[in-house]
């Protein structure tokens, strides 16, 4: 079986860091994987290429899942797993690596330049041009996949008085869904919940504890909203270097069945459940779409052994 990953489903003037697929888009990849494939939900995951169906997957929980992807799975009977990070659904933000998105690259008149210390050193950065705010969002963002909820916060803080945040508002094409919505999401037939951390980081950039909170707390929360076990997660980003052996031994203590990348590579050196290999999908014409997903159903390397 392959695994697909989608993050949102919507129309967009500008997709700045390449996670959105359009609806009319996605609506005729589901159309083409029913038709040719089918599709399986998470629990039938199996390691095998005689088994061809699609399993889907939703990263982040952005509340365009909710009222854009559901009636359209839901026509169709396709099941889901939707991977949600818990820190922003009691609030109207954004995950930190889209509000960070937000304010460097969706305001106006921004100011010249930008200051930013790190380590001792004070760094400047040129801030005119869109290209010249691109270079400026890249740095900070790495230096944030690693933060704490309180350092990234100290960040923002300066960002956003150097770009005047305050005159505009917030993007309601990335709100995140409600505590309702997630438990109205829920409770629909063939759609399950899975953890995506609390804050969203970079979780191989963190220590041991920092870990364990990002995933307790997260399963906790779902927990608590949906009123059934969530045993599935997926790790923020996804990479090689965004999770660790360590990562996956928590995973394994707190009883998670299965866990997924967003890369066919492994950081274990026996392939796992907990280190199920996803393909990303966003937007892009159905013939590259029918090459990308009709390719990696043939690849040895997008398949696991229960090893664990």
């Amino acid at each position: 079986m392959l695994v697909l990953c989608y993050h949102k489903v919507c129309d967009l003037d500008r997709d700045w860091n390449g996670i959105a697929t359009s609806l009319d888009t996605f609506s005729n990849q589901m159309e083409y994987i029913y038709k040719t494939y089918g599709f399986a939900s998470s629990n039938e995951l199996v390691n095998t290429k005689q088994d061809k169906r699609v399993v889907l997957t939703f990263d982040d929980g952005f509340e365009d899942n909710y009222t854009n992807v559901l009636p359209i799975i839901q026509a169709y009977g396709i099941p889901a797993l939707f991977f949600i990070a818990t820190e922003t659904i009691h609030t109207q933000r954004e995950t930190w690596c889209n509000e960070l998105i937000r304010i460097i690259l969706e305001g106006y008149e921004y100011p010249n330049c930008f200051l930013f210390g790190e380590n001792g050193e004070m760094k400047l950065f040129q801030t005119e041009t869109v290209e010249q705010r691109i270079t400026l969002y890249h740095y900070i963002r790495n230096i944030m996949l690693g933060l704490n909820a309180e350092k990234r916060n100290d960040i923002f803080d300066l960002l956003k008085t150097w770009a005047g945040t305050d005159r505009y508002p917030a993007r309601t094409t990335h709100r995140m869904m409600s505590v309702e919505q997630i438990r109205d999401l829920s409770s629909k037939e063939g759609i399950s919940i899975g953890c995506h951390t609390v804050t969203h980081p970079s979780l191989g950039l963190l220590t041991d504890e920092q870990q364990r909170y990002e995933i307790l707390q997260s399963q906790n929360t779902l927990e608590e909203i949906i009123g059934k076990k969530v045993d599935q997660f997926a790790y923020p980003f996804g990479g090689i270097n965004d999770y660790n052996i360590t990562t996956m031994n928590i995973l394994e203590s707190l009883n998670f069945k299965r866990a997924y990348s967003t890369t066919f590579k492994r950081k274990s050196k026996l392939d796992s459940v907990f280190e199920i290999p996803r393909v990303c999908i966003n937007e892009m014409s159905m013939e590259v779409f029918k090459n990308k997903v009709d390719m990696s159903i043939e690849k040895e390397s997008y398949y696991f052994e229960e090893s664990i």
